[in-house]
């Protein structure tokens, strides 16, 4: 019998990798239309075939379970890294011991996977992104914090009210848009939010997400 959420796990990080690729391609492809036509086409295609995919990993069948963001910060790295350029380093600050979440590996993957890929396309091939978690708050505020920051040049001031809003992007067709909406949408349903900083000198995404008991809590 087929496990089709094993299926539909390699299959998501497949399209990333599709993906990925096909945005370092897009800048060699910039003096021929045709050429960028077609890189915008892969882009898109495997942006919304991997939106589907996290659907399947995410339905009712897939029961969220107790994690430690920083168990899958780790585990993902070894992909992330296959996805940067070379002259792009990241860095991992993943605090140890961090209390639980409820959510699964997939959602808190997805959430990941589209800051570092963000955060890749604001370097345009080369700088720094860390990815740093840690626990945050106390009382009803207490929960696991998850930061992406990278040293591109920044967002501009009028871009930040739409940047999860779903289609928008600043990559001029590049993209379809769809990151950073997923982002916000898996965030917001797994009880967190998400803030952005911004400067001339690189950005900051702050994703906050509940832990356990807290969930719990509101769901009583």
């Amino acid at each position: 019998m087929i496990d089709t959420q094993s299926v539909a796990h390699d299959l998501k990080n497949l399209l990333a990798s599709i993906h990925g690729h096909a945005a370092l391609l897009r800048p060699f492809a910039e003096a021929c239309d045709e050429a960028k036509a077609l890189v915008d086409r892969v882009l898109v295609a495997s942006q919304r075939a991997a939106e589907l995919t996290h659907r399947l990993l995410c339905g009712p069948e897939r029961e969220p379970l107790c994690l430690d963001v920083s168990t899958v910060v780790h585990d993902a790295r070894p992909f992330l890294e296959s996805l940067l350029a070379e002259r792009i380093h990241l860095v991992i600050d993943a605090q140890e011991g961090l209390p639980p979440i409820l959510a699964t590996s997939d959602e808190v993957e997805q959430v990941l996977f589209n800051l570092v890929m963000n955060a890749r396309d604001a370097l345009r091939g080369t700088g720094t992104i860390r990815v740093s978690t840690y626990a945050s708050g106390s009382g009803a505020r207490r929960g696991v914090r998850m930061v992406v920051e990278d040293t591109g040049r920044g967002i501009p001031e009028d871009h930040l009210p739409r940047l999860f809003v779903d289609g928008f992007t600043t990559k001029q067709g590049c993209d379809s848009g769809l990151g950073l909406a997923l982002v916000s949408g898996t965030v917001a349903r797994l009880g967190g939010d998400v803030t952005v900083a911004t400067s001339p000198h690189g950005t900051s995404f702050e994703v906050f997400l509940p832990t356990f008991t807290d969930v719990e809590m509101r769901s009583a």
